[in-house]
C-alpha cells in the first residue's frame, strides 16, 4: 500500500510545498536561460553574466542545509529544479550539476571547520565547485586512480593528472581523490579540497565537446602540489566510499536534466507535426507519426516517475536507493536519447539545420548516457543490486535447475530419487 508521501511523487509542481521558490526558477528558464541556449551552444563560450544572475537566486546552494545559509532542498525539490532548467538548456543545468556534485563530499563528509568556510565561500563570495576523481587511465573503474596524496609533515604532496573536469577552470575549488596508501588499491583512496590558486595545479588541455557547449571540460595536472591535512575531507581511507556516496546520490541530476532534454523534444517535435502538412494534412494526423509522439509522451512521463521515487528513497535512505538510483539515471537518459532522434525524424530534413534547436537537443542527449558513470554501468549495478536482493550467489560451480524443471531437463529419475541433483557446469 503506497503511502501519501509515495503518492505524492507523482502529482504536478503546483503541490510542492517550494512553489513560489520553483516558479522563480521557471520565470528565470523561460526568459534568461532559452534566450541564450542557441548562443551557448554556437559560440562554446561560458555564459557569465547568466552564471551571474544564477547566484543571485542561490541556484549554486541549492542544497546547502539552511543552518549555513543555504536553501537546503529536498532531492526531490533539487531534481524538478534542474529538469527546469535543462529543458531550455542542458549547459546551464550541466553547471549546476558539477558545482552541486563538487559540494557532495563537503555536505556529506565535510567538518564543521570545512562546512562554515565554503559554503561561506559559495554563498556569500560566489565560489563554485567541481568534482574531479578520472584519470586518462581510470574510468569506469575509479578505484584504479594513479594520482597520490603523500604525507610532508603536516601536509600533503600532490601529484597526478585528473582527466573529464567539468567547469575547469572556470571553479574555484575542487573535490579531487587521490591514493594516500596506493599499495591498499580502494581502501587507500582520499578525498581532498584544492583550490585552483595553489603552486603546481595547471589546467594541461580543454576539450571542444560535441553537447553541453559553453561549460568548459579538461584535463588537470598537479605537480608537488602542497596543501594542508585541513583540506582532507573525513578520513584517510575513505576516499572511494565519498566518490560512492556522492555518485549515488547524483544520478538522478543526469536523470532530472535528461527528461528536460527529453520533454522539450517532444514539445518542439508536437508544433512542428501539427503545423508540417503532407500528403493534404498535418503529418501528426498520420499513424507513423502520431504513434511516435505517443511513445515519446509516454517515456517521458515514466523517466519523471522513476526519477522522482530514486528521490524520495535517497531522501529517505531507503535500502532500495542505489538500484533506483542507477534505473533513473540509464533509463532517463536512454529516453533523452530516444527522444531527440525521433524528434529530428519527425522534423526530417530540417532538423539537420544547426540554426535550430534539435540536433542540439540529440548531441547533449548523448553525453548524459555516457558521463557521471555510463549507461553500461549503471546496468551493472542494477544488475548486481538484483542479485543482492535476491539472494543469488555466482560462487558455486554447478549448474541447479529449479526442482519443477529437473524431471524436464534430466527425466523422471530425478523426482522419484526425492533429492537435489548437482551437475558439474561453471555458472559463467
Amino acid at each position: 500500500m503506497s503511502t501519501h508521501r509515495e503518492e505524492k511523487l507523482l502529482v504536478d509542481i503546483d503541490e510542492f510545498e517550494n512553489k513560489e521558490f520553483l516558479d522563480k526558477i521557471k520565470e528565470f528558464s523561460e526568459n534568461e536561460v532559452a534566450k541564450i541556449a542557441k548562443k551557448l551552444d554556437l559560440t562554446d563560450e561560458f555564459p557569465v553574466e547568466t552564471c551571474e544572475k544564477m547566484h543571485d537566486l542561490k541556484l549554486f546552494s541549492l542544497l546547502i542545509p539552511r543552518e549555513y545559509g543555504g536553501e537546503g532542498l529536498s532531492l526531490l525539490h533539487f531534481s524538478q529544479a534542474l529538469y527546469t532548467i535543462s529543458k531550455y538548456s542542458a549547459s546551464i543545468g550541466l553547471l549546476i550539476i558539477c558545482h552541486t556534485v563538487g559540494l557532495l563530499p563537503v555536505i556529506f563528509y565535510g567538518s564543521e571547520e570545512q562546512k562554515n568556510k565554503y559554503f561561506k565561500e559559495v554563498i556569500d563570495n560566489r565560489k563554485l565547485f567541481a568534482f574531479s576523481i578520472t584519470e586518462p587511465k581510470a574510468g569506469s573503474d575509479a578505484a584504479s586512480i594513479e594520482a597520490t596524496a603523500l604525507k610532508d609533515g603536516k601536509d600533503y604532496i600532490l601529484n597526478g593528472i585528473k582527466s573529464f573536469i567539468t567547469n575547469v577552470g572556470k571553479s574555484d575549488y575542487y573535490t579531487m581523490f587521490f591514493k594516500t596508501e596506493p599499495e591498499k588499491g580502494s581502501r587507500g583512496m582520499s578525498c581532498f579540497i584544492v583550490d585552483k590558486n595553489l603552486d603546481g595545479f595547471k589546467i594541461i588541455s580543454t576539450y571542444e565537446k560535441i553537447g553541453m557547449r559553453g561549460i568548459p571540460c579538461g584535463n588537470v595536472k598537479l605537480d608537488n602540489v602542497r596543501i594542508s591535512k585541513s583540506e582532507l575531507i573525513g578520513e584517510e581511507g575513505i576516499g572511494f566510499k565519498i566518490a560512492m556516496d556522492t555518485l549515488n546520490t547524483s544520478r538522478p541530476f543526469i536523470g532530472a536534466q535528461a527528461i528536460g532534454i527529453a520533454e522539450y523534444a517532444f514539445e518542439k517535435a508536437l508544433r512542428f507535426a501539427s503545423r508540417r502538412r503532407q500528403f493534404g494534412k498535418p503529418i501528426a494526423k498520420h499513424q507513423a507519426v502520431m504513434f511516435k509522439l505517443a511513445k515519446m509522451a509516454t517515456k517521458v512521463e515514466a523517466a519523471k516517475s522513476i526519477v522522482r521515487k530514486a528521490c524520495y528513497l535517497l531522501d529517505n535512505d531507503d535500502h532500495e536507493k542505489t538500484k533506483f538510483s542507477a534505473m533513473c539515471k540509464a533509463f532517463a537518459t536512454d529516453v533523452a536519447m530516444e527522444n531527440s532522434i525521433d524528434a529530428m525524424q519527425i522534423y526530417g530534413g530540417y532538423s539537420t539545420y544547426r540554426d535550430g534547436d534539435i540536433e542540439r537537443l540529440m548531441r547533449d542527449a548523448k553525453i548524459t548516457q555516457i558521463f557521471e558513470g555510463s549507461n553500461e554501468i549503471q546496468n551493472m549495478i542494477i544488475g548486481n543490486q538484483l542479485y543482492k536482493e535476491a539472494g543469488i550467489k555466482f560462487d558455486a560451480d554447478e549448474d541447479i535447475l529449479p526442482d519443477e524443471l529437473m524431471k524436464y531437463a534430466y527425466g523422471e529419475d530425478y523426482v522419484s530419487s526425492k533429492k537435489s541433483w548437482k551437475f558439474s557446469r561453471r555458472v559463467f
